[in-house]
């Protein structure tokens, strides 16, 4: 928080300083006053209000999060670059405010066509696929072998998205099209893993509207889910609610036996979900016991990659979420070096299952994706 500020309060510097060099007082005032209001708007992001000017608030607060994330970042770059510059060279004064001048456009150009193709890429979410090897008959879990039918069935078809993050800025608007995306893929089976809303269910404008589109995905298997961190707030119990009613089996600690053909177990996040109803994140271990002997391929749904180290052999494949890939640099790099795999597919030797990370559908915070990109993950998995 204390860097934020110290952002907020240099970049406010040297905005005047650049308007200085060709504007009158009063535009500089101006400025601030706009500057200020669209940094204030980022508490609408922080903390939950309701009415029309919230929702307002909220969006301007979430474009601006990313514009400002950029804007700093050019500030910086540009600022280092004159430094250097006027080290070595020493320029004239009226030599030096022309370039002054010319930098801060520099930065508006910068920022501006960072932040468009942010937002463009944001809205626009690809498909990835994946085939994966996870049949008993199997040496060990692996790859499909396009030349080699080991079993002659055909594979089962399972779309994977993360972090639909509902409520936040335009997410619910694009359900219905994520939704379309996800039949186009002729699913058996959708697996949600996690963070499913965006914090308080009190931000959605129709819940009804939610479970309706939930309920026209076509998934003759079934739509599991897990809960991810962002999965509370108030009106946790509608949340659970509304996903009953969009016909999808939550998996909290538990796990479901699917057609005969595997076993989809679904955990709770690590972290305690804000205004929930208790229920902890248990042991891997105290679940497998539960099933008793069950001779199939287990899925997990785990939100978290962070917890890949909890499973051995006997799960054939992990699907999660969370980390967007980042979302928007340099943050890919930050989860890029906490997580062992951030994104894509991972197996960390023949005796681990395969964990499959996907980069989300959505966004969190801000409406922009720099560095990563949105998709849906199509698994073929020979079971």
């Amino acid at each position: 928080m204390i860097l934020l500020f110290a952002f907020i309060v240099y970049i406010a510097v040297r905005l005047v300083s650049w308007l200085s060099t060709w504007t009158h007082p009063a535009v500089r005032v101006f400025a601030v006053v706009v500057y200020a209001a669209l940094t204030l708007s980022i508490f609408f992001l922080i903390f939950t209000f309701d009415g029309a000017w919230a929702a307002i608030g909220r969006t301007i607060g979430a474009y601006w999060l990313g514009i400002f994330l950029y804007l700093s970042l050019s500030v910086v770059l540009i600022d280092v670059i004159l430094l250097i510059a006027r080290l070595i060279t020493r320029p004239e004064k009226e030599k030096w405010k022309r370039v002054r001048f010319a930098s801060g456009w520099v930065v508006v150009c910068l920022t501006a066509c960072i932040s468009i193709y942010g937002f463009i890429n944001a809205d626009n979410p690809r498909v990835v696929s994946y085939e994966v090897d996870l049949s008993s008959n199997a040496t060990e879990t692996s790859l499909i072998d396009a030349e080699q039918d080991r079993t002659g069935v055909e594979p089962m078809r399972i779309v994977l998205i993360a972090d639909t993050h509902l409520g936040a800025q335009g997410t619910e608007a694009r359900l219905p099209r994520i939704v379309e995306m996800i039949n186009a893929q002729d699913p058996d089976m959708v697996l949600i893993a996690g963070d499913v809303f965006n914090g308080s269910i009190l931000t959605i404008d129709s819940p009804e509207t939610i479970a309706e589109n939930l309920r026209a995905i076509n998934a003759p298997k079934g739509v599991f889910a897990c809960l991810g961190n962002h999965d509370g707030g108030y009106g946790f119990d509608e949340t659970l609610e509304v996903l009953k009613q969009g016909n999808v089996t939550l998996l909290r600690e538990d796990f479901a036996v699917v057609d005969d053909t595997c076993v989809i177990v679904g955990r709770e996040d690590g972290n305690v979900i804000s205004y929930g109803d208790g229920l902890r994140r248990g042991t891997y271990d105290a679940i497998f016991n539960r099933m008793g002997t069950q001779d199939l391929p287990i899925i997990v749904i785990d939100h978290n990659p962070i917890h890949i180290d909890e499973y051995a052999s006997d799960v054939s494949l992990v699907v999660c979420g969370h980390t967007h890939d980042g979302q928007v640099f340099p943050l890919t790099l930050v989860t890029d070096a906490m997580y062992v795999c951030d994104y894509g597919l991972y197996q960390r030797d023949a005796n681990s299952p395969f964990l499959i990370v996907t980069s989300g559908v959505d966004y969190w915070g801000t409406p922009m994706r720099v560095g990563s990109t949105p998709e849906i993950a199509v698994i073929d998995a020979r079971l």
